[in-house]
């Protein structure tokens, strides 16, 4: 588990503890004394237990005798009293200060209260405490007066149990802590020790305490945790030289080590916060030329400095000491590697290990050359070579991997198997050493410890591996070869299946190796997830060439391939994109090749925007070309000469230590392809001085370029950039555990990190990872808040088996996971006997039978907190509504207007009832019925003790309403249960309610609020007049479907409420004043509803006053006045008219008024004219009096607005303004003048403060904005503009001549002119400068140039000292030695030879001409040299690399003439060894060989040939031996020289062929033979024998046996063939004689002689029977039929049964044989059909009609015949119970009247060839797949079989 060394390092500092007792104060040295001498137990008020958290520890008790011992013989106290009562003691070491030892008080014997001194103090500990254990008698033999004083010891050396020596010795104390179990851990472990241990004693604290106590406590570390922990304690130990043996050092060695890996967390946590990487940290503070150790000096010049190191606890001797792992006082640059390697953090998977070695070392290989391998050996290769700084956690799972990937060895003898059991049932089990085979298994096929939760962190891993081995893989068949094509992009962008098409390629090819050692669905998500962001990155592509389309349209070079794996690009790779922050990166590139690493259409760019030629020109490098990490977002700029930016700085250098220089070769220059090694830097890094409590940044973005440099500064960029991230690779930390706790169908998960103490700070995580894995379904996962330490989970599927695991995880992967398990509970059965007590209006009275169990009981709440019990009962209430039943749709449950009114809300078209309707429905069920949920708690039933029957109240019901009471259930914890029957029952209606009355047509009408419900069918009513005796009630009873809907008011408005119409003439008489009182009840199926409310109702005509109110409004409405109108209605509100078109009428008159009266008041409050206007003209077409003063207003606002719009310059429009603000016109209207009158302020003040600024552009500007205003400034800045312009004109020409005086002359007259253009002023001063400072700087250039003597440097200088106006006469000088320097390199160019060239060098360094030129010459005369030289060493590799080296230099044609001949001869011999060595030719190879040791060729050089010919002797004598033994066709000797001739690889494979054949007869043929014999059968043995004695046939000894046990079968079965025909003649028993002839043609054909003339009279005699029993019958018949007896019947026959296949062989016993009906055929049906088609081909003559071509009888012969034969050959590959047929007729040639021939069937020639439908059923025990690919594979077997050498021009093929 990730991060287990350093909590058992906090686990192991919490149980014991190291005191050094010379830094204790004098106090706490006296506490000390006293802890010892009272029973070792420390109190916990304390110095130790504040200072040191020692509180009620122990103390170890032979290292107290040995403390007490060194005390004892210490130096003595200087006792003298003081005023201060202060004791110095000082022991004589230098390095320990003077103690000052404070006043304390001590109680005297007697109770006094009188300060002591220390010394005092220790006087009376020593008399007062008597001894009360062995603490207490060790400190009592201390003498009263010696020091206190420690010593430290190593911890290496044994315990200390005796006096310890004395001097400067120093002594450490340990502390046990009683209350932890690691406190008293034995000395050392084995590992099955360690491991029980650790599970045993280091348990999970328990989250939940209200828990029962069912299961045991959770261990923390799992059985796999412990063995790594233990491997990884191990390489620690041995790392550091604590230990060297197999077991585990647990006492004072385990403290050391703890000391330690806490010292180098802390040191290592500094280094990172100090600088960028470990080798920056090295070249800082330790690299000095010519030292290759560390010493303590260096140590302290790092603590020096740096970062503030206040939180860190660690001195310069500790780190020294934890350093220096052999003890020998210095510190080499290895041993500092591994041991910060020892503290590093683990990384989560290894994965991105192996894909680092598999980039470094190609394809499955790990770069060890060594056999075995142990942990420590991996570490230090890890470490010291790879520097990978792999902590010992990772190498103790690299190498269980490594180890499980490789299965032990099969044991090859007893001894073996011995010492295999013995490994297995030892106590250190496991592998002490692995290969390195099994290294390069596990980087071919990693493995993977996360198996779930994938895509979080191993998708991406994985999708860069794929990457990664993409390119490995062809590099390794190529070592140029580019990423396959489904592995970048060209210009087009792929479609869906395309896409699919191209990913399902690249994975088959290279995905399926790296997740072979997963599970498929394991690798399944691991394909799915890379699928998914194979899709993403051609998504991006496709974006990005969306956004630089404008660049691709301008022609501009971007680079249109794209890697669809960012870690790799054009010309950079790395396995990853993703790297760890310290970590050593493999870094690949290549600049030479066929192509780049994208393909062969690719374009490398330089400096993003040059394209390159390929292979990249080695000069474009430069001097220094490097590999490096830099910050994202560098751009090329091509401004001041060119170069890179990083936003606005500049960006021309890296640093060192984030750069790598390319390899470089022999000669010196940069290798063209290789590798690099770049370390990440930290994440962690803070700047110097500052806090360490900062947070460091968790991932960050780099780019890995390749830069061009030269003299150590960057000029320019090849390729694309690597997008990298770098992230700090400490990972969360591990969960401790995973609890949980049921509650029903509701989990409650508790989880808890591991207490790192405060060394866990820098592990924090960024979520928590939760798994949900159901016994049943699918698995999902959760993420959470990292702070969370408990999740609920509910309604889980009951009954059901839960797996849950939980980590935390963060950037740098995930932590170790905790599981945990449980089974939800069952459900109960259904209640029993639901029935109803009694029924109310709004209530039921319910009874039933309690469940007979509940829940599980398999589960015996094992899961469960508390016991299980019913918690409440539910039930489903539905409404049996009848019309819901009738309606066609179902409830419109939208919250929409338009469908809210068409279910009657808001439309007084649709009947109250079915709106009614409509709005209470409520809930709906799936089917469209109204039900809710009733839930009873236990509170609220009662339940009979003995019978268990249940009553409860059902309430909340609605009147008038069927109901059905479905689906009561048993809720326990885990939810409802089973359902029992359903129970219908009604409510009685709701009482009707009155809510007015009317009188219309002579019907009295009542309008119902309530109509009782839905479901009433009658009513009744009663009307009395008030006052009246009961007796005179008026009663009518009327069905519901009297009801009347959207009957029309008075008004003309629709009534919306339901009437019930009673006859207006039976109603009681009654006089205007008096009132009638009314009641109604309804009815339904249950019965009647209480009585209403009693309704008063007044009587009033109706006809009266209506003819007045008409006239009336006829008036008003003639005249129409607002006042009028509305009094007129007001009367007549409430009559009821004939005719309301009267009232309409004037109604819409009113509100024509009142609103053109109110829009007029609006419009002149407002004061728009438009409005106004508008306002005025609708008032005078609706005659509205009084206008006048509207129109007033309207033409005084009308004159104000045409000022404000006529007003020109500034004061006209001021006063206009001014006019507009006393009449309040409109915001809008004087918004827009004010907006004018400021613009022309404006204006004004830029024109003014144009001329002041003196600048051309401000000027037109402002005058452009001034034009058409008539300002007054306007004419004087028109002629300063003019003035201006003429100056900067003469300036700017100036700027463009770039000439000196007029330059200079421009500048003046600006300065006269006033003109203020001060950038274009202090550019032409800048230019001015810069040509004088130019003419100055290429003066002395050239003055330094002439010295230097480079004729190609001269040219230029002089070039661009004519440009900077140089003196004439010194470039004339500088020229004169230009040309002769010319004149000594083109001497030099011309020489040939080494005497010529000799001396044309040594002219030229005689005129000094540069070294960098000469250089050049020099290396072609050292080639030349060197050839010499070559050609005498008869080597043609040597002599071809000294010819390409010269041709590399430049040497000249000629002089390599006689070089190139004599390698023209060589190679020319050479190649002829190797050809004929190649193709196995001995007596040539034999004639090379001669001739090449004659023309000089060495004999390192035929080292091969030799090799060859020795090997082909040794094959010919194989192949001799082979054919002597086919002569003998012994299989024995046989199967040997075979064995011999494969061993060798024999030349002659016919010859071999011939053998395998030969022994695979032989074989068979004995083993025939062998079963025949035994069989005994003799028809097999007949065969058996024919079969032997076939060529090739068995050797006679082996067929001897065969032969006389065939003869004895022959003769007994001669014997019984005659006797059995004998008995049957003499019982005339023809049926029996047919069945013996039938048995002697059958033995005949195994070889038996049988006697002819006797089976001759058998038949005979057979006939004679035969004819003698049917006379017999027939006389039997017709005695039968004369006596009239009846026919006897047949026997019963047998009912059919199921046919079977009888096998072939022979049957001992009796055989029962029952026949089925006629019809039925038995056969043996194929298990497989193979379908096919025999295509030939077939050289067609003229075309014919249709489709067929009219062939020659020659043609169609070959034609079938090569058919048949292939059928032919199809037969004898398959098995011999397989069946071949054919599905169509060969085609058959019938000759016409006309003599042309024709086909009969139906197969024709198409476009030249005919096809055959085959079919092959398949019977024997091989697969169909198996079959086809027989058939088709070309193999040479196929060879064989079907490429027949062509007859002539004409051939055939098949395919």
């Amino acid at each position: 588990m990730p991060t287990c060394l350093l909590h058992f390092c906090a686990e192991w500092r919490r149980a014991r503890q190291v005191v050094q007792v010379h830094a204790l104060d004098a106090e706490t040295k006296l506490e000390l004394i006293n802890v010892i001498s009272s029973g070792g137990v420390v109190g916990c008020d304390g110095n130790l237990a504040n200072n040191f958290g020692l509180g009620f520890w122990e103390v170890d008790e032979a290292e107290a005798v040995a403390v007490t011992n060194a005390l004892g013989h210490g130096s003595t106290f200087s006792a003298a009293a003081t005023a201060n009562d202060e004791v110095d003691t000082n022991d004589g070491g230098d390095t320990l200060a003077e103690d000052s030892v404070a006043s304390s008080k001590a109680a005297a014997p007697g109770g006094g209260g009188k300060k002591l001194g220390a010394m005092s103090a220790l006087k009376v500990l020593s008399k007062t405490f008597a001894p009360r254990s062995p603490f207490a008698s060790v400190a009592s033999m201390a003498s009263p007066e010696s020091s206190i004083m420690s010593t430290v010891q190593r911890a290496t050396a044994p315990r200390a149990t005796a006096v310890a020596p004395r001097g400067n010795d120093k002594l450490s104390l340990l502390f046990r802590n009683p209350s932890h179990p690691l406190s008293s851990i034995q000395e050392e472990c084995t590992k099955e020790e360690f491991v029980t241990m650790i599970r045993r004693e280091l348990l999970a604290e328990r989250l939940f305490t209200d828990y029962n106590s069912r299961s045991d406590d959770q261990p923390i570390a799992s059985l796999q945790d412990a063995e790594d922990l233990f491997e990884a304690l191990m390489i620690f130990q041995h790392a550091s030289n604590l230990s060297t043996g197999n077991t585990l050092q647990t006492g004072r060695t385990m403290d050391e080590l703890v000391k330690r890996h806490d010292v180098l967390f802390q040191f290592r946590s500094l280094v990172e916060k100090d600088t960028a990487t470990l080798t920056t940290f090295l070249n800082t503070y330790f690299y000095i030329p010519k030292v290759t150790y560390i010493n303590s000096e260096a140590i302290h010049h790092f603590f020096r400095g740096g970062i503030n190191k206040e939180k860190y606890d660690i001195t310069v001797d500790d780190v020294y000491g934890a350093l220096d792992e052999n003890y020998d006082g210095k510190i080499d640059i290895k041993e500092f590697q591994r041991q910060l390697a020892l503290v590093a953090p683990p990384r989560t998977s290894i994965l991105e290990l192996v894909c680092q070695l598999e980039m470094k070392h190609g394809l499955g290989r790990c770069g060890i050359s060594a056999s075995s391998l142990s942990r420590m050996d991996l570490f230090d290769h890890m470490c010291t070579v790879e520097k990978l700084s792999p902590s010992p956690e990772d190498i103790a799972r690299v190498f269980r991997a490594a180890a499980a990937s490789t299965p032990p060895p099969p044991p090859s003898s007893p001894r073996d198997m011995k010492a295999i059991m013995a490994a297995m049932t030892s106590k250190d089990s496991g592998p002490k050493e692995i290969s390195s085979n099994d290294l390069n298994k596990l980087i071919s096929s990693p493995a993977i410890e996360v198996t779930w939760g994938i895509e979080g962190h191993l998708v991406q891993g994985f999708y860069d591996a794929l990457g990664s081995r993409a390119l490995v893989f062809e590099r390794n068949r190529s070592r140029d070869a580019p990423l396959p094509a489904e592995a970048y992009l060209d210009s087009r962008i792929p479609k869906e299946d395309q896409i699919e098409e191209r990913f399902s390629r690249l994975w088959e090819r290279y995905g399926t190796g790296l997740v072979s050692a997963m599970n498929s669905h394991t690798g399944s998500l691991i394909k799915e997830g890379c699928y998914e962001r194979y899709k993403q990155e051609i998504q991006k592509i496709a974006d990005w060439r969306k956004a630089h389309s404008s660049e691709l349209r301008r022609g501009q070079q971007v680079s249109m391939h794209k890697s669809l794996f960012p870690s790799i690009g054009d010309v950079l790779a790395t396995p990853t994109g993703r790297l760890v922050a310290g970590q050593t990166c493999i870094v690949r590139y290549r600049l030479q090749g066929p192509c780049s690493l994208w393909g062969p259409g690719h374009t490398v760019l330089k400096d993003e925007r040059e394209a390159l030629q390929w292979p990249v020109p080695r000069k474009v490098l430069g001097d220094t070309p490097f590999v490096a990490i830099v910050p994202p977002g560098l751009s090329w700029c091509a401004a001041g000469g060119g170069g890179f930016y990083l936003g606005s700085q500049a960006f021309n250098s890296v640093d060192p230590n984030l750069r790598a220089d390319l390899p470089r070769s022999e000669t010196g220059q940069p290798l063209m392809y290789g590798h690099v090694e770049i370390s990440m830097p930290s994440l962690a890094r803070a700047s110097r001085g500052a806090s360490a409590n900062q947070a460091p940044r968790k991932t960050q973005p780099f780019e890995i370029r390749m830069f061009c440099s030269s003299k150590q500064r960057i000029v320019g960029c090849i390729g694309d950039a690597l997008p990298i991230t770098v992230w700090n690779q400490v990972p969360p930390p591990p969960l401790e555990s995973l609890q949980l706790r049921v509650e029903g169908r509701s989990v409650a998960l508790r989880w808890a990190p591991l207490d790192l103490a405060e060394r866990g700070g820098d592990s924090q995580p960024d979520c928590l990872r939760l798994l949900i894995r159901p016994s049943s379904g699918d698995e999902k996962t959760l993420t959470m808040d990292p702070d969370s330490t408990e999740h609920e989970l509910q309604d889980l599927e009951k009954d059901t088996e839960y797996e849950f695991r939980a980590r935390f995880e963060n950037a740098a992967g995930c932590g170790k996971d905790c599981g945990a398990i449980c089974r939800i509970n069952a459900s109960c059965p259904p209640p029993a006997a639901l029935a109803v007590a009694s029924v109310n209006t709004a209530q039921v009275e319910l009874r039933w039978t309690k469940p007979t169990k509940i829940g599980n009981e398999t589960t015996k709440d094992a899961f469960q907190i508390t016991p299980e019990c019913i918690r409440c009962y539910t039930a489903t209430l539905r409404v049996e509504d009848s019309f819901l039943e009738e309606s066609e749709e179902p409830a419109n449950e939208t919250n929409d207007p338009e469908s809210a009114q068409a279910n009657g809300e808001g439309n007084p078209h649709v009947s109250p009832k079915k709106a009614n309707r409509t709005k209470t429905r409520g809930k709906m069920s799936s089917d469209g019925i109204m039900e809710r949920t009733c839930t009873w708690d236990p509170n609220t039933w009662k339940e009979e003790k003995h019978t268990g029957i249940i009553s409860t109240t059902l309430t909340g019901l609605r009147p008038d309403t069927k109901y059905s009471l479905n689906f009561l259930r048993a809720v326990n914890s885990v939810g409802p249960g089973a359902p029992c029957s359903p129970l219908v029952f009604w409510t009685i209606p709701l009482t009707p309610r009155i809510d007015k009355v009317r009188v219309r047509q002579g019907q009295v009408l009542l309008a119902l609020s309530e109509i009782g419900g839905l479901c009433v069918q009658k009513y009744s009513i009663s009307v009395l007049k008030e006052g009246a005796r009961e007796d005179r009630t008026v009663s009518w009873t009327l069905s519901v479907e009297d009801l009347q809907y959207e009957n029309q008011l008075e008004s003309g408005e629709q009534q919306t409420l339901p009437e019930l119409p009673l006859c207006f003439a039976e109603m009681p008489d009654a006089s205007n004043s008096e009132k009638h009182c009314i009641r109604i009840r309804a009815s339904n199926a249950g019965g009647w509803s209480e009585w209403s409310q009693v309704y008063l109702s007044t009587a009033i005509a109706r006809q009266q006053g209506a003819d007045l109110a008409q006239a009336a409004l006829i008036a008003a409405i003639k005249d129409p006045k607002i006042e009028v109108l509305e009094e007129v209605l007001k009367n007549s509100k409430g009559i009821e008219f004939q005719d309301y078109s009267y009232v309409n009428q004037a109604k819409a008159l009113l509100t024509r008024l009142k609103e053109v009266r109110n829009a007029l008041a609006e419009a002149m409050r407002a004061r728009d004219p438009d409005e106004i206007r508008q306002a005025l003209k609708a008032a005078v077409e609706e005659k509205l009096p009084n206008l006048q003063k509207a129109e007033t207003l309207l033409e005084k606002l009308d004159s104000i607005v045409h000022k404000l719009d006529t007003a020109k310059g500034i004061a006209p429009l001021r006063v206009a303004i001014k006019a507009g603000e006393s009449t309040k016109l409109p915001a809008h209207i004087m918004d827009v003048a004010h907006e004018r009158l400021k613009a022309r302020e404006v204006a004004q003040k830029g024109l003014e403060h144009a001329m002041e600024a003196a600048r051309v552009a401000d000027l037109e500007s402002a005058l452009e904005v001034a034009s058409g205003m008539d300002l007054p400034g306007e004419p004087h800045a028109r002629e300063k503009l003019q003035l201006l312009d003429s100056t900067q004109a003469a300036l700017m020409k100036a700027m463009t001549t770039k000439v000196i005086p007029d330059l200079s002359t421009a500048l003046t007259l600006a300065g006269k002119s006033g003109l203020k253009e001060q950038k274009l002023i202090a550019e032409a001063r800048s230019l001015l400068g810069k040509l004088m400072n130019r003419r100055e700087n290429v003066q002395k250039e050239l003055e330094k140039a002439t010295e230097y003597r480079h004729p190609g440097k001269l040219k230029t200088v002089i070039i661009s000292a004519r440009l900077a106006q140089v003196n004439l006469q010194k470039i004339v000088t500088a020229d004169n030695i230009r040309k002769r320097a010319d004149e000594l390199v083109d001497a030099m160019a011309r020489a040939v030879g080494l005497e010529e060239r000799a001396d044309s060098l040594a002219a030229a360094a005689a005129f000094k001409i540069p070294k960098e030129l000469l250089q050049e010459f020099e290396d072609q005369l050292e080639a030349l040299q060197h050839l010499q030289k070559a050609l005498g060493e008869g080597d043609p590799e040597e002599l071809r690399r000294r010819i390409r080296r010269c041709d590399d230099t430049g040497v000249k044609h000629q002089e390599l003439l006689e070089a190139r001949v004599v390698y023209r001869d060589w190679g020319a011999a050479y190649q002829k060894v190797e050809v004929e060595a190649a193709i196995l030719r001995m007596e040539p190879l034999r004639q090379a060989l001669k001739a090449a040791k004659e023309i000089g060729l060495s004999d390192n050089n035929l080292t091969y040939g030799n090799a060859q010919l020795r090997s082909l002797e040794i094959r010919v004598k194989a192949e001799k031996d082979l054919a002597v033994a086919l002569d003998a066709r012994n299989l024995e000797k046989l199967q040997k020289a075979v064995n011999g001739a494969c061993m060798v690889s024999a030349f002659d494979y016919q010859l071999v062929n011939a053998a395998h054949e030969m022994i695979e007869a032989l074989k068979q043929k004995r083993a025939d033979l062998s079963v025949a014999v035994d069989l005994g059968e003799l028809q097999t043995l007949y065969d058996a024998v024919q079969f032997a004695q076939a060529k090739p046939a068995l050797p006679e000894s082996e067929v001897n046996e065969a032969e006389e046990l065939l003869d004895e079968l022959q003769q007994a079965e001669l014997y019984e063939l005659t006797h059995a025909m004998d008995k049957a003649e003499a019982a005339k028993d023809f049926r029996t004689g047919a069945a013996l002839l039938d048995r002697a043609l059958r033995v005949e054909r195994a070889g038996v002689k049988l006697p002819k003339l006797v089976f001759k009279q058998a038949e005979q005699w057979m006939k004679e029977a035969q004819a003698e029993q049917r006379e017999q019958l027939e006389q039997d018949i017709l005695k039968r039929r004369q006596a009239g007896m009846e026919m006897p019947g047949p026997d019963k026959v047998p009912e059919p049964i199921t046919s079977v296949v009888l096998p072939t062989g022979c049957v001992a016993g009796e055989l029962q044989v029952v026949y089925e009906p006629p019809g039925a055929s038995i056969c043996t049906l194929p298990r497989e059909i193979v379908e096919a088609s025999i295509v030939v081909n077939i050289n067609s003559g003229p075309e014919g009609s249709g489709s067929s071509v009219v062939v020659t009888p020659e043609q169609e012969k070959e034609a079938m015949a090569f058919v048949g034969r292939v059928l032919e050959l199809i037969s004898r590959l398959i098995g011999p119970t397989d069946e071949v047929k054919q599905l169509a007729e060969l085609p058959e040639m019938i000759q016409g009247e006309s003599g042309r021939h024709h086909r009969r069937c139906s197969l024709g020639v198409v476009h030249g060839r005919v096809e055959l439908p085959i079919v092959i059923y398949i019977r024997d025990a091989h697969r169909s797949l198996e079959v086809a690919d027989a058939i088709c594979r070309r193999c040479h077997l196929g060879t064989d079989l079907w490429q027949e050498p062509p007859k002539d021009a004409n051939s055939r093929g098949a395919s």
